[in-house]
């Protein structure tokens, strides 16, 4: 016996000493060292995805398989190019990219900014479709190769109604929704949408269309109705002539001949030399904002706050994906706060909503912080509902022309699994005592008098949220309403019906932050940014540790980004597959 547990004991010891060192390595491996970068170099920027704001802390995802693009380390990359007198210029390639339309907006503004600053910015895409295109326009030239898969189509907007679904399985949804726009809640009621849902949808689309045609058109010099015509061709993979005959690109060349002509050079892997011209967006990152004159002596603190809002600890969830819990944003709030050189705090939202008590929660914190320190706040591609709620108590409230935003309106009830157990062969018995026990049992629909008491509290409790914003808004309650009961707004729709202040990105939120603040419009500040990145130790000290973070972060991306990107590719690609019973 004593023999086994000494032998058990060496075992354990090896394996927990094994593992420091692996910390250790990895810890150094992945310790960030500022660049060498060459004269005449060109940033190389590579889009595939949908763009996080932020970068979650780092975990087990960033350290195996990189931190990946976000759209925060795009727009200080941008930031740095356009005075960085080393960068010559910028590419995008594009590849499959989809995202919201303001996120892209915020990309295009700091594209504008290096192109003022005198650097050129290119475009090469493999796979192209609107939403990329809406980018890859605001570049002085658009290349892509002569196989590029390329769509060009006008606008649409579907959803999936699982009511069907609900219903074969044996669950009932007894949802209260406020109110008629609120049409979350109608892909669990009904199996098309409403009415009102229909022209909620009809509206963003004619706005993003507007938009589109107006911001595109200027880019490319073209009117409405050449788009439109573009748009009729519609599919263009494998025919570059068609492209140039609409105006669509500016040349044709595979990837090495576009490096060819900007004389950047090809170098194998094994030849790699930190002065290579091609700077990835990851190793450009590594140079410090300071080292270019971007950073003074008082600060301007970007809080960040993306995801479903849920719960007290901001993590990731396998169903729902990234998440920001009341606990940990108001942490970061307070250190913004309580940073004595901290003059104003940006606080940067990309949330369609959660929980309204968690989003209340963060939006008390911004009430408080309010008094001490001005609070902008920064809609990025979705402030909608809780996103919203956890907005309009700032000082000023900013978002872009496309932004979606508003969504006033709530829904709340239960799912009924009674048929659902009976087919699994579960019973369910109970005994209660006093009034209203079972209101919220799944396994018994709601009375005609719980309905009436849960929904009149429902709008009660909504009606409070309401009544708050209309105060805030400098309204009245009826004009809010007006605004209210689900309504989603593009944010120049909410800057003109007054629930955001203006239209612009962040580097505009920077700037209205430092008018609050009394900071000369010319004085250079430094853009401090919150959750600060934890370390790779103090990632492996975190509650819970990194292993579930890293579980759920791959199964949601799994379903949303990877899966996505396979039906899209099936969808576009032009298959040659061996045919192994043909030989």
């Amino acid at each position: 016996m004593k023999t086994f547990l000494r032998t058990l004991l060496a075992v354990v010891t090896a394996i927990v000493f094994f593992l420091i060192v692996i910390v250790i390595i990895v810890a150094i491996s992945t310790r960030e060292k500022a660049p060498d970068i060459e004269d005449n170099s060109y940033l190389l920027i590579t889009l595939e995805t949908g763009l996080k704001e932020y970068p979650p802390q780092k975990d087990l995802p960033n350290i195996f398989e990189g931190e990946g693009e976000s759209l925060h380390r795009v727009l200080g990359n941008l930031r740095k190019a356009a005075v960085d007198d080393r960068i010559d210029g910028v590419i995008f390639k594009i590849d499959g990219y989809s995202d919201y339309p303001a996120n892209i907006e915020d990309i295009r503004y700091a594209i504008d900014e290096c192109k003022n600053a005198g650097k050129k910015v290119y475009a090469y895409s493999t796979m192209m479709n609107r939403g990329a295109y809406f980018l890859a326009s605001a570049c002085d030239s658009i290349f892509v190769p002569p196989s590029c898969y390329f769509n060009f189509t006008g606008f649409s907007a579907s959803a999936p109604f699982i009511k069907g679904s609900l219903e074969k399985l044996g669950i009932q949804a007894e949802l209260s929704k406020i109110k008629d726009y609120k049409s979350a809640a109608e892909l669990l009621l009904e199996d098309k949408w409403t009415e009102p849902a229909r022209e909620n949808r009809k509206w963003l689309l004619e706005e993003r269309w507007n938009t589109f045609m107006e911001v595109v058109g200027t880019d490319r010099g073209l009117s409405e109705e050449q788009l439109t015509n573009a748009m009729e061709y519609a599919l263009f993979s494998g025919e570059p002539d068609n492209l140039t005959k609409y105006g669509l690109i500016d040349g044709v060349a595979y990837w090495d001949e576009i490096k060819l002509r900007l004389n950047l050079d090809e170098r194998e892997e094994d030849e790699y030399e930190e002065n290579e011209r091609l700077v990835t967006s990851a190793t450009y990152a590594n140079v410090d904002p300071e080292d270019l004159d971007l950073a003074g002596d008082k600060k301007i603190a970007i809080v960040h706050a993306e995801g479903s809002i849920m719960g007290k600890e901001s993590g990731y969830d396998p169903l729902w994906g990234q998440t920001m819990g009341y606990e940990t944003v108001n942490k970061n709030l307070r250190k913004a706060l309580e940073d004595e050189d901290v003059e104003a705090i940006v606080f940067r939202i990309n949330s369609g909503g959660g929980d309204g008590m968690v989003s209340d929660m963060i939006c008390r914190q911004i009430e408080i912080i309010t008094k001490e320190k001005p609070v902008v706040i920064s809609m990025v591609g979705v402030a909608a509902s809780g996103g919203y709620e956890i907005a309009y108590k700032g000082n000023k409230l900013l978002a872009n022309r496309s932004t979606y935003t508003g969504s006033i309106g709530s829904i709340s009830g239960k799912f009924v699994m009674k048929e659902l157990y009976n087919k699994l062969g579960i019973t369910m018995d109970f005994v209660s005592q006093g009034p209203n026990a079972l209101i919220y049992s799944d396994y018994h629909n709601f009375t005609d008098e719980e309905w009436e008491r849960f929904t009149n509290n429902h709008w009660v409790h909504f009606n409070v949220w309401l009544a708050d914003v209309a105060k805030y808004r400098g309204m009245t309650f009826e004009e809010a309403e007006l605004l209210a009961h689900g309504r989603v707004w593009t944010g120049e729709q909410a800057a003109e019906n007054g629930l955001i202040d203006e239209v612009g990105g962040l580097m505009q939120a920077v700037n209205v932050a430092k008018l609050l603040a009394e900071i000369p419009e010319d004085e250079i500040v430094t853009l401090t940014h919150y959750p600060e990145q934890k370390s790779f130790s103090e990632m492996l000290m975190s509650r819970g540790g990194p292993f579930g973070s890293y579980i759920n972060y791959k199964i949601h991306r799994y379903f949303t980004e990877t899966f996505i990107q396979r039906l899209e590719i099936m969808q576009q690609g032009r298959w040659r597959y061996w045919d192994e019973e043909v030989k």
